[in-house]
């Protein structure tokens, strides 16, 4: 075997090497994390305009966002275990008519790298569509897990970024 013929081998095998070490270092997928729906309304009372979120640590406290609505079933058995798991309040912001409201595109948020990644359908009225004249101010409460989250980045359907919000270390 000669000079060229050792270092043309040689390059081929560092090569072949170099690109299964390139195709077996990919990132890994993303965990799937349950969403649950507590709450859903077309009247939540904010008139703030534009999407808002905040992350609400004890279930308490949804009673006063929900006016009631969302409660346990009793004293004994609350939303979700608050050292696990919290909720998401999501606002539409205040609307001209009706026909406004939020849903989840997808049932479960993406977990990578610490970022839960949340689908949401924003629905509107179309251009010739009847609504009611009322004003309106669309929300969404979720119960999600905390575990392993740091912060949510809630996205449209067609991707564009609606809000993050930022889990405190300490909750």
């Amino acid at each position: 075997m000669n000079r060229t013929t050792g270092w043309t081998l040689f390059s081929a095998v560092g090569v072949f090497l170099l690109t299964g070490c390139l195709l077996t270092n990919t990132d890994p997928p993303a965990r799937q994390i349950p969403l649950t729906v507590l709450f859903k309304s077309t009247q939540c009372g904010t008139r703030a305009p534009g999407l808002s979120a905040e992350w609400i640590h004890r279930p308490e406290q949804v009673t006063a966002l929900t006016g009631g609505a969302a409660v346990a079933k009793s004293n004994e058995t609350p939303l979700w275990d608050p050292a696990k798991e919290g909720a998401l309040w999501i606002q539409m912001g205040q609307q001209r008519t009706g026909g406004f409201h939020l849903e989840l595109d997808q049932p479960t948020a993406a977990l990578k790298n610490g970022v839960a990644t949340i689908i949401l359908r924003r629905v509107t009225p179309g251009a010739n569509m009847f609504t009611t004249q009322a004003l309106t101010a669309p929300c969404l409460l979720l119960k999600m897990s905390k575990v392993g989250v740091e912060t949510v980045d809630l996205r449209d359907q067609e991707g564009a970024q609606l809000a993050i919000v930022t889990i405190p270390a300490d909750h």
